[in-house]
C-alpha cells in the first residue's frame, strides 16, 4: 500500500552533557590519553576546565580551593597542623589535612553514592602502585588523588559532578565515579 503524503512523528528529547568546560581536543592528543589514562571517562559527561598542563598546583590543593601549592604525601604527614609526622603518608593525615585547610570530616555513613552526593571533597587512597615511603625503613604507604565536589548544571542535575587536576595535566570535571579502576583507583574517603 502506498501512502500519498508527508507524514511524522514529533518527539522530544534532551541533550545532556558536562558543559562547564571545553570538550577535549582530538587533534593534539588530549581525548585520547586523558581516556586512556582514565578509562571510565564517557564522552560527553567529562570536559576540561583548565587546559595549561602546568605543575604549579596537584589535586590535593585544587580539592581544598588552591591553585599555586603541590602538596605531596610527606608535605601532609610533616606538617604538625595536618599529619602525625610519623614519616608514613596515611588517610589519617589527609583527614588532618582537610580539617585544618577547611573544617571538614570524613563523612562515616552511607553508600559510597550517598557519600559522594553531598560530600565536599573524596579522596582516593591507592595503596598498590602509588607507594610514597617517607624514610627507608617504614612500611608503603596510602596513595593518593583528591577531587573536588563541583555545583554546576552538567547533565541537567541529574549527575554527580566533581572536578580533579590531573597532576602536571589538565584539570578535568567528571561524574563523581569515572576517574574510579584508574591509576588512582576508587575513592574510600569522603569529606564534608
Amino acid at each position: 500500500m502506498r501512502y500519498a503524503g508527508v507524514h511524522s512523528d514529533q518527539v522530544n528529547y534532551t541533550f545532556i552533557a558536562s558543559d562547564c568546560g571545553d570538550q577535549p581536543r582530538t587533534d593534539n592528543g588530549q581525548r585520547g590519553r586523558l581516556e586512556s589514562s582514565f578509562p571510565g571517562l564517557v564522552r560527553g559527561e567529562w570536559s576540561i576546565t583548565d587546559n595549561r598542563l602546568k605543575l604549579e598546583y596537584n589535586c590535593i590543593a585544587w580539592s581544598v580551593d588552591e591553585s599555586s601549592r603541590w602538596y605531596s604525601p610527606w608535605d601532609i604527614d610533616l606538617d604538625p597542623a595536618w599529619g602525625d609526622q610519623d614519616g608514613v603518608f596515611e588517610d589519617s593525615d589527609m583527614d588532618g589535612f582537610y580539617a585544618s585547610k577547611k573544617g571538614w570530616s570524613p563523612i562515616l555513613t552511607g553508600s559510597t553514592q550517598q557519600k559522594a552526593e553531598v560530600a565536599e571533597a573524596m579522596y582516593y587512597s591507592y595503596g598498590q602502585a602509588w607507594n610514597y615511603v617517607l624514610y627507608p625503613n617504614n612500611p608503603p604507604s596510602t596513595g593518593y588523588h583528591g577531587a573536588r565536589r563541583k555545583s554546576c548544571g552538567c547533565g541537567a542535575g541529574k549527575w554527580i559532578m566533581y572536578e580533579s587536576k590531573c597532576g602536571g595535566l589538565e584539570r578535568i570535571e567528571h561524574v563523581w565515579d569515572q576517574l574510579n579502576n584508574s591509576n588512582y583507583g576508587d575513592p574510600d574517603r569522603f569529606y564534608q
